[in-house]
């Protein structure tokens, strides 16, 4: 998948990834989710907003991750990635058929360039625009003043004067910079703003 690509799941004759036409099953969303790439893959929950759409992404655990991680459930209306290169998206519609789906992932990212020999290699620098570094001061903030998870979308919008998907547009360019720069080794699931939040907290010098 390139920057600008996306496949969508779902019921409808649209989706690249159909579920819940053969055999048929009404309960399925038309459209359930979205995969896109933004230095890792990320998974959106587009169904309806019922936490009994949710699904789940699951790792498979090649032997490149750390068992440790865990699954991470994403909720109607959110979007979340998992450290893990291969997963599996696990769904199930509620008062359907009671048919488990499961869309299996390599997200494997792509081979970093050749170094030279007798060259020193490129050192990755992570510039954020002067918005972006607005919003992540806005996505922090609560976590600076002692809560225990960042701002949301809807929160960092109200702070920063900005609309919510642009927002979380501009978290997931954050985030995608944050990955290309490897800083992102060893961390487990969860949401995009969280993930983003850890290691903006610890490196607020990105933001100022």
């Amino acid at each position: 998948m390139g920057e600008d690509d996306a496949v969508f799941f779902g019921r409808a004759v649209g989706c690249q990834i159909r579920v819940g036409h053969v055999p048929y099953d009404e309960r399925i969303p038309t459209v359930w989710g979205k995969l896109s790439w933004g230095g890792r893959l990320r998974v959106e929950n587009l169904a309806e907003r019922v936490a009994k759409w949710s699904f789940t992404l699951a790792p498979t655990f090649s032997p490149e991750v750390a068992p440790e991680e865990s699954p991470c459930t994403v909720s109607p209306g959110m979007e979340s990635s998992l450290a893990s290169p291969q997963f599996e998206i696990r769904a199930r519609a509620p008062g359907g058929l009671g048919i488990g789906y499961s869309i299996r992932v390599n997200a494997f990212p792509r081979p970093k360039p050749l170094v030279v020999e007798g060259e020193s290699p490129s050192v990755i620098e992570i510039a954020l625009s002067p918005a972006e570094r607005m919003i992540g001061r806005a996505l922090i903030k609560p976590l600076e003043e002692g809560s225990p998870v960042p701002a949301t979308y809807e929160k960092v919008a109200v702070e920063s004067n900005y609309s919510r998907e642009g927002v979380r547009d501009a978290i997931g360019r954050i985030d995608a910079k944050l990955a290309g720069a490897n800083m992102y080794p060893s961390m487990g699931a969860g949401t995009t703003p969280e993930r983003v939040a850890r290691i903006l907290i610890e490196q607020r010098s990105l933001i100022v």
